[in-house]
């Protein structure tokens, strides 16, 4: 006779049964499931801690991208305007354009990419 069931613990007639065959197998049973339980829920809340560290870190790190990328464009349309003051009109224009492009660049590929996460956050995995 073979009898199949889910979960942690066998229904409550095998149950009894390994009690009869065994002293205090129920019991040993029921706490060996508590400790699964509660080790499961530990490696969640790990698991929760580690993404909330990692989504700390993405942003922070994305701030420092944005900002440089606005501090190195505002210095080549710094520059521009120097160069443009000094009669170097062309040289100006140039780098004007550059910094322009810098900052509009970054500000495109940051929405695209943050489009991107989104939508692969909405996205469930295979494992699941």
């Amino acid at each position: 006779m073979q009898v199949e069931f889910s979960g942690l613990l066998p229904p409550p007639e095998i149950l009894s049964g390994y009690e009869q065959t065994v002293e205090g197998a129920a019991e040993r049973l029921l706490a060996m499931a508590e400790r699964q339980v509660a080790h499961e829920q530990e490696i969640q809340r790990a698991a929760v801690e580690i993404n909330r560290q990692i989504l700390r870190i993405e942003s922070r790190n994305s701030f420092a991208g944005l900002l440089f990328a606005f501090l190195i464009g505002m210095g080549t349309i710094m520059g521009a305007c120097a160069c443009i003051y000094v009669g170097r009109t062309f040289a100006g224009t140039f780098l004007g354009t550059a910094g322009l492009a810098a900052i509009v660049g970054t500000f495109i590929y940051g929405s695209r990419a943050k489009v991107r996460r989104s939508a692969d956050e909405k996205t469930p995995s295979a494992g699941e």
